[in-house]
């Protein structure tokens, strides 16, 4: 059965804002953890993305991707908000066509899609610096993204199953 449009609003508006939430959230809490590399975060917000590419549709997470790296831009700076679309953009696109075209786990679309996040960001570096120096950072993001992806993709596995078990009550 098809949802109202009214649900579907409704959900985008509160993955809209639970993705601002997380955002906040982990610069909270990397903030706050010492020897922690400049630019590595858990990734959770874009649980929420991929939450609305599963339970609505990649046209409906679209606007997601677009506030969330808008709310970046306003509270962080120019940069961070072009590094931040950069790379969401990228995840959301590897995101929207796994989840379309393959049966891969939650776990590995997210891992892929972290590594993808990763490398537009660096890109983005470069392009921004005008310098290839950026790639020598590499290493460091790229053995994060893979630890975070399997964390993001193990929390949205067990989130997507409850909402599958809250929808049908």
């Amino acid at each position: 059965m098809q949802k109202p449009l009214s649900y579907k609003i409704a959900l985008t508006g509160i993955l809209t804002a639970l993705t601002i939430v997380l955002s906040i959230a982990e610069t909270l809490i990397i903030g706050a953890i010492p020897g922690v590399p400049p630019g590595v975060r858990l990734g959770l917000s874009n649980v929420c993305i991929m939450a609305a590419i599963v339970l609505l549709s990649t046209k409906a997470a679209l606007p997601i991707v677009l506030c969330k790296s808008l709310f970046v831009m306003f509270t962080r700076g120019f940069t961070a908000g072009i590094m931040a679309f950069a790379g969401t953009f990228a995840a959301f696109i590897v995101m929207a066509l796994m989840i379309a075209f393959t049966k891969r786990s939650f776990i590995f679309i997210c891992v892929i899609a972290a590594v993808s996040h990763i490398f537009a960001q660096i890109l983005t570096a470069c392009i921004l610096t005008e310098s290839f120096y950026t790639l020598y950072y590499l290493p460091v993001p790229l053995l994060t993204a893979v630890i975070t992806g399997v964390i993001t993709g193990a929390v949205f596995t067990e989130t997507i199953k409850k909402l599958d078990f809250v929808g049908k009550i």
